[in-house]
């Protein structure tokens, strides 16, 4: 039973936080539509999309590496992986 009340909690607060986002994305939307003119919520569109690739690149390559190289490592070997990791992603 304790199971079960895990995941119907989980779920809840996973749809909540999904429907926050929503919210709050729709109505920062809304601000930017209002207040820019067409060209610079383009060029803001822009902006985003282009730094928003930027930063999926960059997530993919730490995470697939850290897991790549994490894997089966003793612990001396992890912490300089993890502190290597941590130095690519503070750059």
């Amino acid at each position: 039973m304790s199971g079960k009340k895990y995941w119907l909690r989980s779920g809840f607060f996973t749809m909540m936080h999904r429907g926050v986002n929503f919210i709050l994305g729709f109505l920062g939307f809304m601000l930017l539509v209002r207040l820019f003119s067409p060209a610079e919520f383009g060029v803001w569109v822009l902006f985003i999309s282009i730094i928003s690739i930027i930063d999926m690149g960059r997530n993919g390559f730490l995470q697939n590496g850290l897991i790549k190289f994490l894997v089966n490592q003793n612990l001396a070997e992890e912490k300089k992986i993890q502190t290597a990791a941590l130095i690519l992603n503070a750059a």
